[in-house]
């Protein structure tokens, strides 16, 4: 006689290779529109007076910096030592021991781990929208499928990520490039 109960699904399994997930085309647009938001203060400045617009724009530059960073490259990275969170400014990796919440909400991911230290990423992109979209929310999906391997560790990857996998900070690139389009600004201005 056959036993109905364990015949009808397979138990799940880890998989040999790391889980990722990263930034979706809606999520490289609002990157996009930030990067052309903070290019657009460097266009600004020479303009004219320093008012206190001015000053709000100058000041909200690296907000929009990371916000670009985070839209257009963001990543996040499951395999044997942990959850890998590449952001604006750096690569992170919590591992699994340490990991105690993981939040998904409103365009945010965030990996809360042991003695208040986090990993976080915003914004991951527009969410009302990713949602319409026939591949969902991609941070919440992740964030689903961490919750799942914390709870049964049987789900965890079984192999160390490569660097490659892991990701890379896009920020000091975007800086890079937005100190080179000033000066082009400042001379040809």
């Amino acid at each position: 006689m056959e036993n109905t109960e364990h015949s009808k699904a397979p138990a799940p399994r880890s998989t040999a290779d790391p889980r990722q997930w990263s930034t979706t085309a809606i999520g490289r647009a609002v990157g996009a529109f930030s990067l052309f938001l903070a290019a657009t203060v460097i266009v600004v400045i020479p303009a004219g007076e320093m008012t206190w617009s001015v000053w709000v724009a100058v000041i909200s530059l690296p907000f929009w910096v990371s916000a670009a960073a985070t839209g257009l490259n963001w990543r996040v990275t499951a395999d044997r030592s942990g959850v890998w969170v590449a952001g604006p400014w750096r690569v992170k990796l919590v591992r699994w021991a340490d990991i105690k919440k993981i939040e998904s909400d409103s365009d945010s991911f965030v990996v809360r781990g042991a003695k208040g230290s986090a990993a976080a990423l915003r914004p991951t992109g527009w969410t009302k929208l990713e949602q319409r979209n026939a591949a969902g929310h991609t941070a919440g999906q992740a964030a689903e499928a961490i919750r799942a391997m914390l709870a049964d560790p049987e789900l965890r990857p079984v192999r160390d990520s490569a660097p490659a996998e892991q990701g890379m900070p896009l920020g000091p690139v975007l800086v890079v490039v937005l100190l080179v389009w000033t000066a082009c600004v400042y001379w040809l201005f």
